[in-house]
């Protein structure tokens, strides 16, 4: 019997690669590696269909080398079989990041994020990287342990369970500074606001702690009606990033946006800043635009579609922005399958052809790789790009949803 072996590498490597986002264990709080269907269910009918074939040894021009273009990161592995071929997509597509590439309606940029994204996975994290993610972990947790013991009775939009977020700024910071971005303009939300502020922007932490506390900047005569909660601060600084432990040597101006109680409402605004500030210096790749969500607002709010809108009309346009959702899978008292119609809360931007990775929370190393990737397609394409960062507030789910905090899809 004649095997083609092009069609098969093709068809078993699409197949993993398609059902990667529904098979990946992005749900730090599920034990089960998939919620849905599994992806080795052609692998499973060519190995009843050819018991021998999985260690089936190639060569020439029979290899799986042969069924890869030479642009292709893959072609550049010694893999002959279809085992290894296997053991290699797994890693890379069904562990704690999936992926959303084939809506990108550009093949150039398809075969651009899958080439870029299998390659960064099968890069291993340095030691100097892996101690910057410690310390920023261990900075964001005690903040926020400081805060709930401190001020017990303050409703404080914690990070918990979302502290990777840390990592995934200080990669993109450390990585604009190093392509030559000059500033970045940072739109968030309330939740993990008080971490980045003290951990990445060097807001005084005692500063904080004091308007928590009730204490006003402004003399009592003066401060009636004119000042804000401690969840909408905002501020800027000017600093080096670096994703080790050694001190960045290129300098970047961070500007984080005030925030209303609107949430999503500050996109649009931190978009006409990033312009602005492009068509001040007239060049409009030293700008960089960031935006993080919540989830719930994300599926929830029309400002997103709208802004997506206008995101690349010729007035609007500013090269793209990195999106981060911060995902702790509960919109302040409402369970995902509750809140949206949708699977995921990222799915919006698939209808304006943005890529998306999921990527599980609880594995720093992944984030860090899937941040790097989100800045190199915004610097390559001069377009958006989606990280939905899925993590969990164990204590609000368990004691609200007992019943209810495993089942995030129907």
């Amino acid at each position: 019997m004649t095997i083609n072996f092009t069609l098969l590498f093709d068809h078993t490597s699409t197949s993993i690669e398609n059902m990667a986002t529904i098979t990946a264990r992005l749900i730090p709080l599920n034990s089960e590696k998939s919620l849905f269907s599994s992806p080795y269910k052609t692998l499973i009918l060519i190995r009843k269909s050819f018991p021998t074939l999985a260690e089936f040894k190639l060569d020439g021009a029979s290899s799986f080398k042969g069924a890869l273009e030479e642009t292709s990161y893959i072609s550049k592995l010694e893999i002959t079989t279809l085992s290894q071929l296997e053991v290699f997509l797994t890693k890379a597509y069904t562990e704690s990041v999936g992926v959303e590439f084939d809506h990108v309606l550009s093949s150039e940029e398809r075969e651009w994020l899958y080439n870029e994204y299998e390659k960064i996975m099968a890069t291993e994290v340095t030691k100097d990287e892996k101690k910057k993610i410690l310390k920023l972990l261990t900075e964001g947790e005690a903040v926020d342990h400081f805060i709930s013991k401190k001020f017990p009775t303050f409703k404080r939009y914690s990070g918990e369970g979302t502290e990777s977020l840390l990592v995934s700024l200080n990669t993109i910071f450390a990585g604009a500074s190093e392509q030559g971005i000059s500033d970045i303009v940072l739109a968030m939300p309330h939740r993990g606001r008080f971490n980045v502020l003290i951990d990445l922007l060097d807001y005084p932490a005692a500063e904080l702690f004091r308007k928590i506390a009730g204490k006003n900047d402004l003399p009592a005569d003066y401060y009636t009606g004119i000042d804000d909660v401690t969840s909408h601060v905002a501020a800027s600084a000017r600093r080096a990033y670096s994703r080790g432990t050694s001190q960045g040597s290129q300098e970047i101006n961070v500007s984080m946006l005030h925030n209303p109680s609107h949430l999503e409402a500050v996109n649009p605004v931190s978009m006409g800043k990033a312009r602005a500030k492009q068509d001040e210096i007239q060049d409009i790749n030293k700008i960089l635009n960031v935006q993080l969500h919540g989830d719930a607002a994300f599926a929830g709010q029309g400002v997103i579609y709208e802004s997506f809108a206008i995101s690349r009309a010729p007035s609007y346009n500013i090269n793209g922005t990195v999106h981060i959702i911060c995902n702790n899978q509960i919109g302040f008292t409402t369970v995902p399958r509750e809140g949206r119609s949708t699977q995921y809360s990222s799915d919006i931007v698939k209808a304006f052809g943005v890529p998306v990775i999921h990527v599980n929370a609880d594995r720093p190393e992944e984030v860090l790789k899937v941040s790097e990737l989100a800045l190199k397609y915004r610097q390559k394409f001069n377009k958006d790009f989606m990280i939905d960062l899925i993590g969990t507030q164990v204590l609000i789910l368990s004691k609200s949803y007992p019943n209810r905090l495993q089942k995030t899809w129907p």
